[in-house]
């Protein structure tokens, strides 16, 4: 097996970014992997809802890829650090990018829709009912109804946006904020 020398400063960096039983050789596989995925893989850049009805050719829908679960659970936690202030950004987006492969337009989308639900504002970029579910169950958990009412309003007025601009309905997320209206 070859070795290669680097720096300490660099092995500091690699260690810095292995988690749990990585090694720096694992965190070097993984962002190589992550070079050649984001190279053969295009994910859109407006996650729609399944609902909605948009013409699309199918080359298209060969190349969307659908935020699963796991990755929105690995999004929350640094979302609401990016919202209290604790990391910026960037960092965050690098993070869920090395993290899950999304690419940076997905995952900048899906943190910044978050901020948008804890203030309560109307956001532009479109999440998945997995997200939005997910979301609303964390802020629950971890905030407060109130926080909840917000986040609510906040994908009221993406629907009533997506609606008033001919994108359709999205019944999925319609259905979710009804049921989760009843916990304020």
């Amino acid at each position: 097996m070859p070795v290669i020398n680097i720096s300490d400063e660099l092995y500091r960096k690699l260690e810095a970014m292995a988690n749990g039983f990585d090694s720096p050789q694992n965190v070097i596989e993984k962002l190589l992997e992550k070079r050649e995925s984001k190279e053969s893989l295009r994910y859109p850049q407006e996650e729609r809802c399944s609902d909605f009805s948009v013409d699309e050719d199918d080359k298209k829908k060969e190349r969307r890829k659908t935020i699963s679960i796991k990755e929105i659970k690995k999004i929350y936690p640094l979302a609401k650090r990016v919202f209290e202030e604790e990391i910026a950004l960037k960092d965050t987006v690098d993070d869920i990018e090395f993290d899950t492969g999304m690419d940076e337009g997905s995952a900048e989308m899906y943190v910044q829709a978050f901020q948008k639900m804890m203030r309560g504002e109307t956001y532009k970029m479109s999440i998945n009912s997995e997200a939005v579910r997910y979301f609303f169950e964390k802020i629950l958990e971890d905030y407060s109804r109130d926080a909840l009412r917000k986040a609510l309003q906040s994908v009221y007025g993406h629907i009533k946006r997506k609606r008033e601009n001919g994108h359709g309905t999205c019944k999925a997320i319609e259905e979710i904020c009804e049921e989760f209206s009843e916990h304020i």
